[in-house]
C-alpha cells in the first residue's frame, strides 16, 4: 500500500537477503545487518522532513522495483533507493537508541566485524582463511555464525561482493577489463572472465555492452 489520502499514509517494505546482497554496495550491507539484528524500537515518532523524505524514498523503491516481473533492468535505481533507504533510517535510528550498538549478541558482533573486513579487503583478499584469522576463529567457525546471521556461507558472500565490485568497474568504460581484473585481485584477466560469468552470468564484454 502506497498512499491513502487525505490523512493516513502507510508504506509497507519488505526484502529477502538476496535483495539485500545484490542491491546495495559494502556499506549498505553493514547497515542492513545492523537493521536485522539490532534491538528493535516498536515505535518512532518522525517530524515531517523525515518523514517527508522517507515517504519519497519508499516511492523510489516502490517504482524500481514493481517491474521485476516483467524483466525491466532498474539495477542502478534498485541499489540507489536501497542505500538512500538505509543511510535515513540509520541516521532516524541513532536518535532513538543512542546505544543500539550495545545490543548485539557476540555473533553478532563477529558478522558486523566481517563485513566491515570486507569493506576493506576485498579487492585483495578473496580467501576465508584471511578472514578467519584477523578474527581470530576458526574458518568453521565463522562461517557457522556468518551463516546464521545472514543466511549465505562466507565463500558465497565472498563471491557475491566480488561481483558487485566487478560490474560497479566494468561501467567505467575508460578501464580495461584487463585492468579491472588486476585491481580485483585476479591473477590474470582469463581467471576472471570465467569468474565473472559464472556467477553472472554472462561474459564481462557483454555486461559492459549492456551498461554503456
Amino acid at each position: 500500500i502506497i498512499e491513502i489520502h487525505p490523512k493516513l499514509k502507510l508504506f509497507y517494505v519488505t526484502f529477502t537477503k538476496d535483495y539485500v546482497m545484490k542491491n546495495c554496495n559494502r556499506k549498505a550491507l553493514i547497515d542492513a545487518f545492523y537493521f536485522s539484528s539490532g534491538r528493535n524500537i516498536e515505535k518512532m515518532q518522525l517530524d515531517s522532513k523525515s518523514f517527508l523524505l522517507v515517504s519519497l524514498i519508499y516511492k523510489l523503491m516502490y517504482h524500481a522495483n514493481r517491474d521485476i516481473e516483467t524483466q525491466s533492468d532498474n539495477t542502478e535505481l534498485k541499489r540507489l533507493s536501497f542505500d538512500l533507504l538505509l543511510y535515513k533510517l540509520r541516521s532516524i535510528y541513532r536518535e532513538f537508541a543512542s546505544d543500539y550498538h550495545l545490543s548485539f549478541r557476540r555473533d553478532d558482533n563477529l558478522v558486523i566485524q566481517f563485513l566491515s573486513l570486507l569493506k576493506i579487503h576485498i579487492n585483495e583478499q578473496h580467501n576465508v582463511q584471511f578472514y578467519a584469522d584477523i578474527l581470530h576463529v576458526t574458518e568453521k567457525n565463522l562461517n557457522n555464525i556468518v551463516s546464521r546471521g545472514l543466511g549465505k556461507t562466507v565463500k558465497k558472500i565472498l563471491e557475491l561482493a566480488l561481483v558487485m565490485e566487478a560490474k560497479n568497474a566494468l561501467e567505467d568504460t575508460q578501464k580495461s577489463i584487463a585492468c579491472i581484473s588486476v585491481e580485483l585481485g585476479f591473477s590474470n584477466p582469463s581467471y576472471f572472465s570465467k569468474f565473472f560469468k559464472k556467477y553472472a552470468g554472462i561474459s564481462a564484454k557483454e555486461y559492459r555492452r549492456t551498461v554503456s
